[in-house]
């Protein structure tokens, strides 16, 4: 039979009633739909007691608990659900369950031996896609063992579908063509960036063969003012203090001008390996593009499978 409580406003209290009399009626159930209800409050205590009951409906094939402020109590009674029972269709949409739900999720569904869950909504739950992504797979194979039909919805998170509609084909070359061509925008970016960088390079590089060419010439100007200062008589010691002092400036400058310029080379390294893994990163987008064309490609087919699960229901 198909038992649905959606939006009666269920507590935990209630759910631990109910969850006693399904366990002394195994197999009654073969739909429970429960959601936009409160079963998750005060405390797991309701859920817990429930998930017990749903355990044993040995023809339990649908179980809706969507919005029903689920948290982290109910993740290993959940968990002994898709275990215990046939489950085919699951719902756990807008649920605060924690980050790792899905990771648990994922464990109990590897375990199944007969494979019978092949949908999972966890749409609003704030999961780890690739967490989900790999449940994803794993319903889809489930779906290929137990149905000759082509797999419509599997799993859902905020944004991640799978699913297959081949009249979305035109809809999702045109974006795939999209984000081709701002990748191949942010290339062409990275591209003139680098080439600016090489440009203010040889300026640097212009600018300090100047300023040692300078450097050089008032050196050896002081050298030979020093050279005829020995033979200026009474002024040789005036000169070479003066000589000597300007030639002291002149060597603090050549310092600065090298600190300064060993400082314009690091930043410029730090500037060229930062594009360097910006060309990387960009590299392995694009190496991703065809799990996103997967994406996309699945986003309208879970849509036409939701409405038929809700017409059906």
């Amino acid at each position: 039979s198909e038992i649905d409580l959606r939006g009666n406003k269920l507590t935990g209290e209630g759910a631990k009633a109910l969850g006693r009399a399904l366990v002394e009626n195994p197999g009654v159930a073969r739909s429970f739909v429960a959601g936009q209800n409160q079963i998750g409050l005060p405390d797991g205590r309701g859920i817990n007691e429930l998930c017990k009951g749903l355990a044993v409906q040995t023809q339990l094939t649908r179980l809706d608990l969507s919005n029903c402020q689920l948290s982290g109590d109910a993740v290993s009674p959940i968990c002994t659900v898709i275990r215990g029972a046939p489950l085919k269709h699951l719902d756990l949409r807008w649920n605060p369950l924690p980050p790792l739900a899905a990771t648990k999720f994922l464990e109990a569904v590897r375990t199944l031996r007969s494979a019978p869950l092949v949908e999972l909504n966890m749409e609003g739950c704030r999961q780890d896609d690739h967490v989900l992504a790999q449940i994803g797979r794993l319903l889809k194979e489930n779906h290929y063992l137990k149905h000759d039909a082509a797999p419509t919805v599997l799993t859902k998170s905020s944004h991640l579908d799978f699913g297959r509609d081949t009249d979305a084909e035109p809809y999702l070359t045109e974006r795939i063509a999209a984000r081709e061509n701002e990748f191949e925008r942010k290339i062409a970016h990275m591209a003139e960036i680098v080439q600016r960088y090489r440009a203010e390079l040889e300026q640097l590089r212009d600018e300090k063969r100047d300023r040692l060419a300078l450097i050089r010439q008032r050196t050896k100007a002081l050298t030979q003012m020093t050279l005829d200062s020995n033979e200026a008589g009474s002024d040789l010691d005036i000169v070479a203090k003066q000589s000597k002092e300007d030639l002291g400036k002149l060597k603090r400058q050549k310092e600065e001008l090298d600190s300064t310029n060993e400082a314009l080379r690091q930043e410029l390294r730090q500037r060229v390996h930062a594009l360097h893994q910006l060309v990387e990163a960009n590299t392995e987008a694009r190496g991703q593009m065809g799990y996103v064309h997967g994406g996309v490609a699945d986003q309208l087919g879970q849509d036409r499978e939701t409405q038929y699960w809700r017409a059906v229901a």
